[in-house]
Parts: C-alpha cells; sequence; structure tokens
C-alpha cells in the first residue's frame, strides 16, 4: 500500500470558525481606575468576612482554636463617589480590650481595604466582635459598623 501524506492540523484562531468550533468569541477584559467626583459623597462600608487562626505568619480561614493565635478579617469599602479622608478603625478583643488603628490612607472610589486582626485566644468559647470605622466626611453611618459573635472550639 502507498503511504499516506500526513498534515499538519491548522490551529483555530480564536473569533474565526472550523468545522468543529463555530464562531467563538474573543473577550478582553477591561479595567478602570476609581476616579473621585469632587462634588460627590463618601461613604465608608465595613462588613465581616471570616475567622481564623495565624499559624506562622500565614492567616488560615477556619474554625479559632483557643489558645492558639486567632484572627478576624473584614473589609473596608468606598461605596460612594469621592474618595475618602483618612480613616480609623476600632476592634474589641477577645481580651475585653479595643483596639484603634493607626490612620488609614484614604480610600478611592468603589476601593477595598481587606484587614486582618490577630490576638491571643483566651480560653473563651465564643467572642462577639464589634467593628467600628471612623472617616470624618462619611454620611452615611448605618454600615460604619457590624456585630459578630465567633465561636472558639477546643
Amino acid at each position: 500500500p502507498e503511504p499516506t501524506p500526513s498534515t499538519e492540523p491548522t490551529p483555530a484562531v480564536a473569533g474565526t470558525a472550523t468545522a468543529n468550533n463555530p464562531t467563538t468569541p474573543t473577550y478582553l477584559p477591561v479595567y478602570t481606575m476609581p476616579v473621585s467626583d469632587p462634588n460627590g459623597r463618601t461613604d465608608l462600608a465595613t462588613n465581616y468576612v471570616t475567622a481564623g487562626n495565624i499559624i506562622g505568619d500565614t492567616f488560615f480561614a477556619q474554625a479559632i482554636v483557643k489558645d492558639h493565635r486567632g484572627a478576624v478579617q473584614f473589609s473596608v469599602t468606598n461605596l460612594g463617589t469621592k474618595t475618602s479622608q483618612d480613616w480609623t478603625y476600632t476592634i474589641t478583643l477577645p481580651s475585653g480590650r479595643n483596639y484603634t488603628s493607626p490612620t488609614q490612607t484614604p480610600l478611592k472610589p468603589n476601593e477595598r481595604a481587606l484587614i486582618t486582626v490577630g490576638f491571643p485566644t483566651p480560653d473563651v468559647s465564643t467572642h462577639t466582635f464589634t467593628v467600628n470605622i471612623d472617616e470624618s466626611t462619611d454620611r452615611t453611618s448605618l454600615n460604619d459598623q457590624f456585630t459578630r459573635t465567633v465561636a472558639f472550639v477546643k
């Protein structure tokens, strides 16, 4: 028998049709930097994200283990249309004291800060974390705080 010539398959190009692949759309992500409206408003909002443990220098989202280095994670997002001023947050810790952060840098519109606060865990079964954010030009105070009870495991 005579050998049949081999042919290399033609690679498919995105956006072109082939017998096995009808037209495939090509998507290009578009990124934009937030722009502050000088006549806009600032609206910082905070939300609970998760709790966990710090092992070494790494945060692991999991149940907080008693007598370990626990941590809570929360976010602060600028839901407004104007860049915020400097801001701070205060969190109640399992030790019973309140921790107030150093001054945080302003957040642009739609910009978010993810914050992880670590602490030694006392021998308790739960703790109610309360987080408050303070920014001088924020006029929507209803979303400036959250309270979340977190269980600790042995």
